[in-house]
């Protein structure tokens, strides 16, 4: 990396950390957490400047930067705050005065001050659209010129070719503008990160192939030397939906290149399919069926991401058990436990596919309620294997009713319970490498458990035996961690409280959910309010509270009536976030779930919310529950058998069975009028699809022979009026037409019975307006 006394020609930035913000997190940072990431970068910075003295490279031309998340921080003088910029002005005020991270330059100040001068670039990663990224940063980015910038990582999470290929076009546009400090993006990423799995998924421009060669030796400090296999490139990744999986077309169309096919390392076959994430293979049965596939959905309507670069939780609670009728007809329950293999003919892609269906439906998470606890010996991987595949993050949840089993949590100390769930839980399929798997958001600790102050365990009665099981539980999932080296990375914690009117176990907070979000406060302050002596060092629960926490809660309450409650007082709990772990819309119309869900999306991403999102309850009808249950599911069951789990039973059902699999039906009948619209309201809200085809019943089709007709009134200026009619009697604009309908709503929808065509009037375009009425060809 050296060339006659500079660097080489080719090296052009040297980026010095990425998303050093994070380290604030890290249990290394025992000090102000703005004094962690500015001192590495400082140092880091001074480091390098010494290096090249000491070896005669003169730094030249290159340039020198730090890539910052796109997290809503303040900067470490507290002059700044936003997603990105909070970095670029911690380095403006870092270089100024050291002082301010606890740092002493080994370089003289002049010197860094130079450097920073001449070599500095400010740089971000984000996964947010181009035109959001560009409002919050270039709006005030007088005060950090003559200083470029650029973005690191550009991610478009999700988005389909047409939006990735605006995004860089304008991107372009932006960094050619003579005016502008923007120099341009960085594409994430090159190939798929098989090897991360879950989310990561998302971003390569390319699959891997068959096998063409192997690497030479390779190795660092962390790992043996050996050599790999090299396989070629595909453009295809399969495991994205639609137009979202055509990212390397849109980066091509966009910089002026060309498609990969033929290229040296390119797949030989065209036609060949790139390596889909490995899933674990599961045996189901199935009943023979001729219905249709399920349709493709359209690209999700991705929101705007937060201001902390996550888009808001779109979850969907899922405990389909596979009873159609209450108590299921006192067969006994089939296990709650959704994630065993068994379920699989329900869950998995070669099954009914509920996850692939809560994805056509919007969603983004699954939250599950009996995930750890009933130590089933069967593997859970394939399920988050399944769901990382289909985008959704994974809400588990341990078994709540633990606590008040005869057997375990003795005083409702948990920690020996819950410990030994979660190390059950890492042997099959939770634990990949030192880390959970990465379809894993959040462990949901317990559910509503201020209702243990009224059970018979409970004495005396009072909020002592909730908190105490919270802390207990809490302090055992993190000696599992602890004691299977598995690190906490970005799984979060919580509880969800119910929304009873309730005071908090210190006194000083009383409502509906926010007592519960006190309680842990409180508890995590002073185990002693609980009659608890924690086995870990009280300063790990404190850090877990502060870096893992998110405060949830359960409600069937209108949106906008919990938004008041909780957010006026939020303050007091702020910077934890919170979230809703169960809405349940009961007895609403379709128009008062979507404008909920849409109020909630709105709320969870304006500036300076602690609001992260909901989960719907839930995915099916508990027929098994009966009553007031019955008014919660997306779907109701239908007559037609699909096949058949495999043998389900756990420590409380110890009698090994199989269940039927039926199929799924947006129609609930036990519902009146457009309060049965719950699947629709949802698909709407959240720019989805209600599912059909596979896994759904069969359905009545139309058989009319005529066709449907959309007719379109054009108000055209006289001086373009040639020009316009022109465009919209071409073939091209017909074509596009036709091929964005059927993107949109599937060509091999039930919707489409033959050739779809354009019909341009040609009389009444001159005066600018389409009056007549004109019959299509009878094919059409």
């Amino acid at each position: 990396l050296k060339a006659r006394g500079g660097w080489p020609p080719a090296v052009a930035t040297l980026i010095l950390l990425n998303e050093p913000d994070f380290f604030e997190n890290s249990p290394k940072c025992t000090h102000d957490q703005a004094s962690c990431r500015v001192r590495a970068v400082l140092s880091a910075m001074d480091g390098v400047l010494a290096a090249e003295k000491e070896a005669g490279v003169n730094g030249g031309r290159v340039k020198l930067t730090a890539t910052w998340s796109f997290a809503m921080r303040t900067s470490i003088d507290g002059q700044v705050s936003g997603p990105g910029v909070f970095g670029f002005q911690d380095m403006v005020a870092a270089v100024a005065d050291p002082k301010i991270a606890g740092y002493t330059p080994r370089t003289p100040l002049s010197e860094l001050a130079a450097a920073f001068t001449h070599r500095w670039v400010h740089g971000l990663n984000t996964q947010a659209p181009w035109s959001f990224v560009n409002e919050m940063i270039s709006k005030d980015y007088d005060r950090f010129l003559p200083t470029p910038w650029f973005i690191g990582e550009y991610g478009a999470n999700g988005q389909p070719d047409v939006i990735i290929q605006k995004d860089l076009e304008a991107m372009t546009q932006a960094a050619n503008s003579a005016s502008s400090a923007f120099m341009g993006a960085i594409l994430f990423q090159f190939q798929t990160a098989y090897e991360k799995g879950g989310s990561e998924m998302n971003f390569g421009l390319f699959s891997l192939g068959e096998q063409i060669g192997e690497t030479g030796k390779v190795c660092d400090d962390a790992a043996p030397c050996a050599a790999w296999p090299v396989r070629c490139l595909h453009t295809s990744l399969p495991w994205l939906l639609g137009a979202s999986g055509r990212r390397a077309a849109a980066v091509a169309a966009a910089w002026g290149g060309v498609a990969l096919t033929g290229a040296s390392g390119a797949c030989p076959d065209a036609s060949e399919v790139g390596m889909e994430p490995p899933h674990t293979a599961v045996a189901t049965t199935r009943a023979a069926t001729t219905r249709e596939p399920r349709a493709t959905a359209p690209p999700i309507a991705v929101p705007p991401p937060r201001r902390d670069g996550r888009a808001p939780l779109k979850g969907i609670a899922y405990g389909a058990l596979p009873c159609t009728t209450h108590a299921c007809g006192g067969q006994g329950l089939p296990s709650e436990d959704m994630l065993q293999a068994g379920y699989a003919a329900q869950w998995g892609p070669s099954g009914r596919d509920d996850l692939g269906a809560m994805r056509q439906l919007g969603a983004n998470a699954v939250r599950l309620y009996h995930s750890f606890g009933l130590e089933i010996e069967e593997d859970h991987g394939a399920f988050l294997d399944h769901a990382s595949a289909m985008g959704l993050g994974v809400l588990s949840g341990y078994h709540t009713e633990n606590a008040n089993h005869p057997g375990e949590c003795p005083e409702y100390d948990c920690y020996d319970t819950w410990k030994r769930a979660t190390l059950h839980g890492f042997k099959h399929g939770f634990q990949r490498g030192s880390e959970w798997h990465p379809a894993v958001s959040m462990l949901i600790l317990l559910n509503e458990p201020d209702f243990f102050d009224n059970a018979p365990k409970c004495q005396p009665s009072g909020p002592w035996c909730h908190v105490k099981a919270t802390l207990s539980a809490l302090d055992g999932v993190l000696a599992a961690e602890e004691e299977a080296g598995v690190s906490a990375g970005h799984v979060k914690l919580t509880v969800t409280w119910s929304f009873a009117i309730k005071d908090s176990i210190d006194g000083k907070v009383t409502g509906p959910g926010i007592f519960g979000f006190q309680d842990v406060i409180a508890g995590v302050a002073d185990p002693s309010l609980a009659h608890y002596q924690p086995r870990a060092p009280q300063h790990k629960l404190k850090e877990a509270l502060r870096t893992r926490w998110v405060h949830g809660l359960n409600t069937q309450a209108p949106w906008s009536f919990v938004n008041e409650v909780i957010s006026r007082d939020y303050a007091q709990f702020a910077p934890l976030p919170w979230f809703i772990g169960e809405y349940g819309g009961n007895g609403q119309p379709k128009e008062v779930i979507q404008a909920d869900l849409e109020g909630m999306q709105s709320s969870a991403q304006e500036t300076g919310s602690y609001f992260l999102g909901a989960a719907f309850f839930q995915f099916q009808t508990s027929y098994w529950k009966g009553g007031s249950e019955m008014n919660f599911g997306l779907f109701s069951l239908g007559t037609e058998k699909l096949g058949e789990t495999g043998e389900l039973c756990d420590k409380f059902n110890p009698r090994c069975r199989t269940w039927p699999v039926y199929c799924l039906d947006s129609h609930l009948s036990f519902l009146p009028g457009r309060l049965a619209l719950r699947a629709h309201a949802l698909a709407d809200a959240w720019g989805g699809s209600v599912p059909s085809g596979v896994g759904f019943c069969s359905s009545r089709r139309l058989t009319e022979t005529s066709a449907t007709r959309l007719a379109c009134q054009v108000d055209i200026e006289r001086s373009i009026r040639p020009d316009v009619e022109a465009r919209l009697r071409s073939g091209k604009f017909r074509d596009d037409l036709v091929r964005r309908t059927l993107s949109l709503i599937g060509s091999d929808s039930a919707a489409v019975h033959g050739p779809l065509s354009l019909h341009v009037l040609g009389d009444t375009i001159q005066d600018g307006r389409v009056y007549e009425d004109v019959q299509p060809p009878a094919d059409a």
